[in-house]
């Protein structure tokens, strides 16, 4: 028996001819017992040996793995070359950078439609106003549409798109107060361009697991009033997304968030979304991008929204993809049915926007 268990071990330890490869002879082993190791011994040694550099292997490869993609962060799309060029070489861009400021009578004005948030106000340095889905949808549309802004953002971006199927607790975004050229567009993130839910929708993704953490997402963004800013680096389409391969029609863009609106430095990381006190937790990054799925009706109404997670620049954990689905158009009508969808998966769940400051 004990000779059969050591021919089966791992031949590679034992030999070509497992017990036999040390020179033994069965009947002599018996026959002259000797003080050093049988060959099971000496086999199950061997195959030990083996697991353990299996094991620091399974251990050491990875972690080495892992230190690579941490020596390679994500870095910023926005060369300063770019900067340089198209934005006289201040790397800084905010809302308050754009050729156009809204007049804050408009923006009184439609504070005032909307229903205060005291809850949301309290100990907060910024406002929330919220009203039922509809209104919202309309009053963001008004407070973005700017003259000197809003035309010169691509046609496809213009109007107000739902975030459907996101499992984050927001719901409605809009990129036409924002800034495009040469390829690039950049979208402050200001009052009334981003809507959060003020409860859970029935049909919210995950069962709205994280949708009782809607103002800590819309803090995420204003950051005190200073506000992320995303770029929206665009390149042909590549072959195998959403987006009809090679077009060059703004189908497919890279998306970056910058904190504070620091154009040379990429902040979308765990430690900045989760307010985490570990430096290291800034190695777990974000990547995302936006493909315009082909073949639709109306062009730029619907998009696939991957986000990937991972180490720096390896980013390969596919986690909260969603659909970015435009339901107001660049001329403010409904675009169906998925203005009518909307609707329906809000209920009576109302939406708050961010307003101003106090």
């Amino acid at each position: 028996v004990g000779q059969r268990a050591a021919a089966a071990m791992g031949q590679s330890c034992c030999g070509k001819k497992g017990a036999h490869a040390e020179g033994y002879q069965y009947e002599k082993f018996h026959q002259e017992p000797r003080s050093h190791s049988s060959p099971l011994q000496k086999c199950c040694t061997c195959l030990c040996r083996s697991l353990l550099v299996c094991c620091c292997c399974g251990v050491m490869i990875p972690a080495a793995i892992l230190a690579v993609c941490a020596s390679r962060p994500i870095e910023s799309q926005i060369t300063a070359e770019w900067i340089d060029e198209n934005l006289g070489g201040d790397r800084f861009f905010t809302s308050e950078d754009l050729p156009v400021q809204r007049s804050a009578s408009l923006l009184s004005n439609l504070s005032a439609g909307l229903a205060d948030a005291t809850e949301l106000n309290a100990g907060s340095n910024v406002t929330f106003r919220y009203g039922q889905a509809s209104q919202v949808v309309s009053t963001m549309y008004q407070a973005t549409k700017v003259d000197g802004v809003w035309e010169n953002i691509p046609e496809k971006f213009r109007g107000v798109f739902w975030m459907k199927g996101n499992g984050a607790a927001e719901e409605l975004t809009v990129f036409q107060y924002g800034f495009y050229k040469n390829g690039t567009m950049l979208v402050p993130i200001s009052p009334f361009m981003w809507a959060w839910p003020l409860g859970v929708p029935k049909e919210a993704p995950m069962g709205g697991a994280v949708y009782n953490a809607s103002k800590e997402a819309a803090m995420i963004l204003i950051q005190n009033g200073s506000g992320v800013t995303f770029s929206y680096g665009f390149s042909p389409c590549p072959s195998g997304q959403a987006c009809e391969a090679g077009s060059t029609n703004f189908s497919y863009s890279v998306i970056q968030g910058h904190e504070y609106g620091d154009l040379s430095k990429y902040s979308v990381n765990m430690k900045h979304l989760l307010s985490l006190p570990f430096e290291k937790a800034a190695h777990i990054q974000g990547y995302f991008d936006m493909q315009e799925i082909a073949d639709q009706q109306v062009p730029g109404a619907l998009w696939k929204r991957p986000c990937f997670w991972g180490i720096g620049s390896c980013s390969c954990l596919e986690f909260g993809t969603y659909d970015l689905t435009k339901i107001l158009d660049g001329d403010g009508n409904k675009v169906e049915p998925y203005y009518s969808e909307f609707l329906q998966y809000m209920g009576d769940v109302p939406l708050f926007v961010w307003t101003g400051h106090n």
